[in-house]
């Protein structure tokens, strides 16, 4: 080696261990997606769901297809029908990958209802 030119493994600083260090761990704040709740790793668990969502196009049946259809020419007048304006039409179709750190609370009322479909608290109100 000669003086003054160090070789890319010389140059590069030593590997941390990739354990985080109590003040690093200080550093990370988690709080819950749904409530805004904070959650503190020490004391309770974080739950992370994952949701991933894509369009799928289900295939035409034989019965339904045209050997003679002049596919280009279909592609293109769909092209021509729709806005390529619009973003929100081209994100709807793309694949999206969702992530969410819930609270242990949260965690439960998401695994008993993951849609939300079940009717929220009604508050009643008298008649007067």
């Amino acid at each position: 080696m000669q003086l003054g030119i160090r070789t890319r493994a010389e140059a590069l600083p030593p590997a941390r261990n990739h354990r985080c260090t109590s003040k690093e761990r200080k550093m990370i704040h988690y709080s819950c997606d749904r409530c805004k709740r904070r959650i503190d790793p020490a004391k309770e668990i974080r739950h992370v769901v994952r949701v991933e969502v894509q369009a799928v196009l289900e295939p035409l049946l034989d019965d339904d297809l045209e050997d003679d259809r002049d596919h280009l020419v279909e592609i293109d007048d769909l092209l021509d029908a729709m806005d390529l304006d619009e973003d929100e039409f081209l994100q709807d179709d793309l694949p999206q990958q969702l992530r969410f750190d819930l609270c242990a609370e949260c965690y439960r009322r998401y695994i008993r209802d993951p849609l939300g479909l079940e009717p929220s608290l009604n508050v009643g109100f008298s008649s007067n």
